[in-house]
């Protein structure tokens, strides 16, 4: 018990700073008036974030998602968001504060938890609370997703639930996993390419010894995102007769050959700490410290950002210049924390 409480007083000061850091940047954000207006505080940039505010409204005054009123739709991606939106509704009853500014608050305080997590991860990829700091840096740090934060968007509470499983995941905490998985599936559909690998390294491990523990641990982590992929296609089925939202139906489309470069040259090589490549070979050599280190959650760690960006380039047309708009980059964001830990490693 000591040890535990020991190594969790190392974790508070960086805990500290780091949330301070985020919150200094989303003051600093919002309190901007470039434009001449306080739009930083007020607005949202993209129609997705008012959307899921009204599905929110309606959660938060009836338990439905209605968008028009008494009319069930299937028009919102992320049912965990319309959630948080709800939340923001609820806060607004407070005085001076309404529902947007509610919601950044909230997203501000989810990406602190996001990058937490890039921590905890960080610690178990290369064991050192330096480490640890560096990557917790980066994640808070960075550009994207420090305006994620206050955009009124989703993705990083997709990557919050994401990290937060796998570093569950090394603990052996299976059901913990499962539910966090689920809950990233249903922040954003794409997290569940997450919950395939870690699904499928459990399952190998229950091949190779056919254990009753081994089995436990793979039904714990599958079952419950299954049971929320049953309930959301189930839902969309009836209120639409298709198994999956109007929105996926609506922005899917069949990739082209550039989208996976255009991903990685413009979300991923862009990012502020690969200045003089450095980022690359740190990188590389982090994938190599990762390798060696003897835990079951590296070989998903160091493959499910490349997998997410692969998907994200065959699911959607990403124009060139796409990394210079937040409506693109935004799909990019949830796997750019798992880049992190690796970099510390290195």
């Amino acid at each position: 018990m000591r040890a535990v409480l020991r190594m969790r007083g190392r974790r508070w000061p960086t805990w500290v700073l780091l949330a301070a850091v985020h919150t200094a940047i989303a003051v600093f954000f919002l309190s901007g008036r470039s434009p001449g207006t306080n739009a930083a505080c007020t607005g949202l940039p993209l129609d997705d974030g008012w959307i899921h505010l009204v599905y929110g409204r309606s959660v938060a005054q009836s338990g439905l998602p209605y968008y028009n009123e008494h009319e069930l739709e299937a028009g919102f991606t992320s049912p965990a968001w319309v959630v948080v939106c709800a939340a923001a509704h609820w806060l607004a009853a407070l005085p001076r504060l309404d529902a947007v500014l509610a919601l950044k608050i909230l997203g501000t305080l989810i990406a602190i938890a996001m990058t937490w997590g890039v921590c905890e991860l960080a610690r178990i990829c290369c064991e050192s609370g330096v480490g640890a700091l560096l990557a917790g840096l980066l994640s808070a740090l960075t550009p994207a997703l420090a305006f994620s934060q206050v955009s009124g968007m989703e993705v990083c509470l997709a990557a919050c639930f994401g990290l937060w499983a796998v570093c569950a995941w090394h603990r052996r905490r299976y059901f913990t996993v499962g539910v966090l998985l689920a809950l990233a599936f249903w922040t954003r559909p794409e997290m569940l390419l997450l919950c395939g690998l870690v699904v499928i390294a459990l399952l190998r491990e229950w091949l190779d010894t056919f254990s009753r523990d081994d089995l436990r641990a793979l039904l714990k982590a599958a079952l419950p995102t299954l049971a929320f992929g049953v309930l959301w296609s189930g839902y969309c089925l009836a209120v639409t007769g298709r198994i999956l939202p109007n929105t996926f139906y609506a922005k899917f489309t069949s990739g082209h050959p550039q989208g996976l470069l255009t991903v990685v040259r413009e979300a991923v090589w862009t990012l502020p700490v690969n200045f003089m490549m450095a980022g690359a070979v740190l990188y590389a050599l982090g994938v190599v410290q990762v390798i060696r280190r003897p835990t079951p959650v590296r070989w998903v760690t160091l493959f499910f950002p490349w997998c997410f960006f692969t998907a994200i380039a065959v699911s959607r047309y990403l124009p060139p210049g796409s990394g210079n708009s937040y409506y693109w980059l935004r799909y990019v964001v949830p796997a750019l924390p798992f880049l992190y830990p690796i970099i510390a490693a290195g």
